[in-house]
């Protein structure tokens, strides 16, 4: 079980290495690829490998797990504001990266003969896992304080997400920050649990005289659990890997709008502000003329706006003066008007005329023209 796992998070990071094309990403991509690393590392002495895979992997990254806490600051900061950048001070937060690597140079520069005794001598008594010596202390150290330098920034996330959480309402829509909100608290929360687990079975495993690396750990399956639920959510939602701008998945019959839009309180969405941001992007689609596209119809139009059908559709029905359908056809109308009064159809025929501005037929073009101008079109024509 635990192969099959860190393969599914090996997979997920390739996904946000290569297919996200976004810093974020590469962000989450280096969480999720460290704690893979650690886990691998441990998971080998759990099962009967040979000494050489075990003395490549035994401490040897451990340094890089001093990582996993600022990629997952940074992330959190990058979610919150994308427009985010890393400064020259921010390679502040590799200093204790950097501190271990000094101090665990012994055993990384050590030979790797020196390194298959040391794999040896934990077989013969798994309690010199804790006492390999480094420069300064022993590896015991080194196990506690990249769990509690974890949980440090595991902490500073959370503080950040508290304070600024409420950024995400200046670039989404409720819909879009609450779901936003649930998947960056349930990264943090998943990531804490599975340091939490570690330091934990650390302690045990240091305190305990009679361990056995073969046997199951105390907590394994919990940390186990948070890293698979981590890496099923980038599969299932979409939002994590490509963002809002990219995948459209909320229309009114979709899962995930029936399980966010139940979070979202009415008078909290149809707000004044809301009522003229979508006003503006509907003046938008008349500036563009898709109104004119053939077959042009509601669902069509939130696509274009990205917004949710279902705000778009009560917009027209609460808000706006007119239909959806009575939007388009004046919109096609009067672009009609205009190709008309620019001499139009000295050149072309009504029937041409009336397919540029998005009916199929002319029947409907004359209907809709004296429906909207309270004149018949031959009737304007002769005016013009």
């Amino acid at each position: 079980m635990a192969d099959i796992l860190l393969f599914i998070n090996l997979v997920a990071c390739n996904i946000l290495f290569l297919g996200g094309k976004n810093q974020a990403n590469l962000f989450l991509g280096l969480v999720l690829f460290l704690n893979a690393l650690q886990g691998f590392a441990v998971s080998l002495f759990l099962k009967n490998h040979s000494d050489d895979i075990h003395a490549l992997f035994f401490l040897n990254f451990a340094p890089l797990s001093f990582l996993i806490g600022p990629a997952l600051y940074f992330y959190v900061q990058k979610k919150l504001n994308p427009s985010f950048q890393m400064k020259v001070i921010h390679l502040l937060h590799l200093v204790p990266m950097l501190c271990f690597f000094i101090v665990m140079t012994p055993y990384i520069t050590s030979s790797f003969a020196e390194k298959i005794q040391t794999i040896k001598k934990i077989h013969e008594n798994a309690q010199n896992i804790f006492n390999v010596k480094l420069l300064v202390g022993k590896s015991i150290h080194v196990y506690i304080l990249r769990s509690l330098h974890v949980l440090t920034y595991v902490t500073f996330s959370l503080i950040h997400f508290a304070k600024n959480k409420a950024n995400l309402k200046t670039f989404l829509s409720p819909f879009k920050t609450t779901i936003a909100v649930k998947w960056i608290r349930l990264l943090i929360y998943s990531i804490a649990i599975m340091h939490i687990c570690n330091l934990v079975n650390t302690l045990y495993l240091f305190i305990n005289n009679k361990i056995d690396l073969n046997g199951p750990l105390p907590l394994s399956f919990l940390a186990a659990l948070a890293l698979a639920y981590i890496n099923l959510q980038i599969f299932i939602n979409p939002y994590i890997l490509y963002g809002f701008n990219t995948i459209r998945y909320y229309s009114d019959d979709s899962i995930l709008a029936k399980r966010y839009k139940k979070d979202v309180n009415s008078n909290d969405l149809f707000t004044e502000d809301w009522k003229y941001e979508l006003a503006a992007k509907v003046k938008s689609i008349e500036l563009n003329r898709k109104f004119a596209d053939q077959g042009y119809q509601l669902a069509t139009m939130a696509v274009d706006l990205d917004i949710p059908k279902y705000q778009l559709n009560h917009y027209f029905k609460e808000f706006s003066q007119e239909s959806f359908s009575e939007w388009k056809n004046r919109n096609r109308v009067l672009l009609a008007i205009e190709l008309i009064n620019k001499d139009y159809l000295n050149t072309y025929t009504v029937e041409t005329l009336s397919q540029e501005c998005g009916y199929k037929s002319r029947g409907n073009f004359n209907i809709a023209f004296q429906e909207v101008t309270g004149k018949k079109l031959s009737e304007y024509v002769k005016t013009c």
